[in-house]
């Protein structure tokens, strides 16, 4: 469900981050891809792109817990807040 509702960038970072998770990459590489999350979602404030779940995912990744589980709640009111904007929209596109 919430795949489809991905845009083309979250679901290339998502896609990414499986390949990271598989192949126990270090810490350095998931610190520069939160560094990156995190401009990016300060960039794009208004965007219609969440990378919250994303951020969340690597901060577990990198043993964040607290903030992992926060940007993750974060990710879902994102996404909540969308499908209450756009559900009838989104609904057609997953069928």
């Amino acid at each position: 469900e919430m795949s489809a509702s991905l845009v083309g960038s979250e679901m290339c970072i998502r896609d990414s981050l499986s390949v990271l998770a598989d192949t126990g990459v270090n810490r350095e590489v998931l610190k520069s891809g939160i560094d990156l999350l995190n401009r990016l979602i300060e960039k794009k404030k208004e965007s219609a792109d969440n990378y919250y779940n994303v951020l969340g995912r690597y901060y577990l990744l990198y043993g964040d817990e607290e903030r992992g589980n926060r940007y993750k709640l974060e990710g879902e009111r994102v996404e909540a807040q969308k499908r209450a904007r756009f559900g009838d929209l989104m609904n057609a596109f997953e069928k």
